[in-house]
């Protein structure tokens, strides 16, 4: 939180130094505004020139927080990674692959691509709590498939062969699982670096869209709330971004005021 308002106290103090600079140049062109006089003048040019800095960067104060504190769809996809199938948070709080769970997708890819061996389709109730195997332990089991084998009709090189097939085949699927989780860290880190406080802003650089918005045929708002939101037929009116901007001014006004006294 800290973090956040340094952030805000930084970008205030940029646009208020520019607003300096705008007001002297225009106390440079009419000397007769200096004095005591013309005090209230130059408060009065201040607070326009900081409505104009303020509108123009769409410095909306309630956005600006916002925006320093998170991405809210970064945000968003952090939570759905981090429930992800094949991933899960370690104690120190790291999203990890999720070995379990990846051996126990492959392991109900691989019993559906082989219906007809009973055994495979038996391997996911040797643990008696529920857990999908370990690799190591599937891979254990099909070679058991080769001794059963050998001890009903004896060992032969087409046996051996099949149970060897059959082992590549579990590991590449349980290597195609883990790639799959891998992925979803790595969307998991770029959404993480995201979701860190930012500063969006820029001259117009949100178009006339942040303060009056073109209505959307998708709206479906009650007639009272349309009037409360400012939400007309032709345009809907941004009122938190507009009222977010007046008040982003206002401090602008003040913190030059303070700034010019020094």
């Amino acid at each position: 939180m800290i973090g956040v308002f340094v952030g805000y106290i930084g970008v205030m103090l940029v646009l208020s130094l520019l607003v300096v600079v705008l007001v002297q140049l225009y106390l440079r062109r009419y000397p007769e505004s200096v004095g005591d006089a013309g005090e209230r003048k130059v408060f009065r040019v201040t607070l326009v020139v900081s409505l104009a800095v303020a509108f123009a960067f769409q410095a909306s104060t309630p956005k600006l927080l916002e925006e320093l504190s998170t991405d809210r769809d970064a945000q968003e996809n952090l939570f759905r990674y981090s429930v992800a199938h094949f991933t899960k948070v370690s104690d120190a709080g790291v999203l990890v692959v999720d070995q379990a769970k990846v051996v126990g997708n492959a392991l109900v890819k691989f019993q559906k691509a082989h219906p007809e061996e009973q055994f495979i389709q038996n391997l996911g109730a040797i643990t008696s709590d529920g857990t999908p195997l370990a690799t190591y332990l599937v891979i254990h089991h099909i070679d058991a498939m080769g001794i059963a084998i050998d001890r009903q009709t004896g060992r032969t090189a087409i046996d051996a062969e099949k149970v060897e097939s059959l082992k590549a085949e579990f590991l590449a699927l349980v290597v195609n699982e883990r790639y799959v989780s891998v992925k979803d860290i790595l969307k998991y880190q770029v959404e993480k670096e995201r979701a860190l406080p930012k500063i969006n802003i820029g001259v117009w650089g949100r178009n006339l869209d942040f303060y009056v918005e073109r209505p959307s045929r998708t709206k479906s708002k009650s007639a009272i709330k349309r009037v409360l939101t400012l939400d007309f037929p032709f345009a809907n009116v941004q009122v938190e971004n507009v009222l977010g901007t007046f008040v982003t001014a206002l401090l602008l006004g003040y913190a030059t005021r303070f700034i010019r006294s020094f």
